[in-house]
């Protein structure tokens, strides 16, 4: 079970990074920016997005499951 709850917060985390960069390049073309599809900060933006995501995850899928339940 340890085993599909980290793949679960990979997944969600994976999400997240992906969900950056698309509005990052959204951003970009909205603003009639050229857009840079590999920044000199991607590799930093990803982490931090990764990490951020990891730990949602890990404080609150389990309340809100809990949460949804409920109702």
């Amino acid at each position: 079970i340890m085993i599909s709850f980290i793949s679960e917060i990979f997944m969600f985390s994976i999400l997240f990074v992906v969900a950056g960069f698309i509005v990052s390049y959204l951003m970009d073309f909205i603003s009639r920016k050229p857009i840079d599809w590999w920044p000199s900060h991607a590799l930093s933006m990803a982490l931090g997005t990764f990490l951020t995501a990891a730990l949602v995850f890990l404080l609150f899928s389990k309340k809100y499951i809990k949460y949804k339940c409920s109702q």
